[in-house]
């Protein structure tokens, strides 16, 4: 179990991204050359990742045939991993651009006025048609009652211009 753990570490110290990028790319293209105009690189450079590649894993990961390539056994196997893994750089990727903008994350307003319930609620709708993943609490009292009480209303609000809805919070005590 050692021993494969570590020939498994030594192959996630090796494998780069560029390299599931081009595995991936020439699993969809079957062909160095459209791999190449898809990433603006030379079909040399292509070969070179996959020929890196390929001495990492040990094996052969695509039979080179006069058609294109063709994944081998392994070759499947990574092919699959790496859609995964550049999946999942995606979402990342996508989650920090959304917090580095200010459309993701939380903020928490307080006020004491029942009146001001009209008002927070056009500011909310409002605000989520710009930033929808920000997760807001309102808390009514302001921050005398924010750590304490029990009084809690919801409401849902939904905007004219689309179909999301969304249910906030108003509680006198923490969200």
């Amino acid at each position: 179990m050692a021993h494969t753990n570590q020939r498994a570490q030594g192959l996630l110290a090796r494998l780069k991204l560029r390299h599931l990028r081009i595995v991936q790319a020439l699993a969809e293209l079957q062909t160095a050359t459209k791999v190449a105009a898809l990433f603006h690189i030379s079909p040399a450079a292509v070969s070179k990742a996959l020929l890196e590649a390929e001495a990492i894993v040990g094996m052969p990961l695509f039979l080179r045939q006069h058609e294109g390539m063709q994944p081998t056994e392994i070759g499947l196997h990574l092919i699959e991993g790496a859609r995964l893994v550049l999946r999942q750089m995606e979402r990342l990727a996508e989650s920090v651009e959304a917090v580095q903008g200010g459309s993701h994350g939380h903020f928490s307003l307080s006020f004491r006025a029942a009146s001001a319930y009209p008002l927070v609620s056009s500011a909310i709708c409002a605000y989520r048609e710009t930033a929808p993943e920000v997760r807001i609490s309102v808390v009514e009292g302001g921050s005398s009652t924010w750590w304490h009480g029990s009084s809690r209303e919801s409401w849902t609000c939904c905007s004219p211009t689309t179909t999301r809805a969304w249910t906030a919070r108003i509680c006198a005590g923490r969200p």
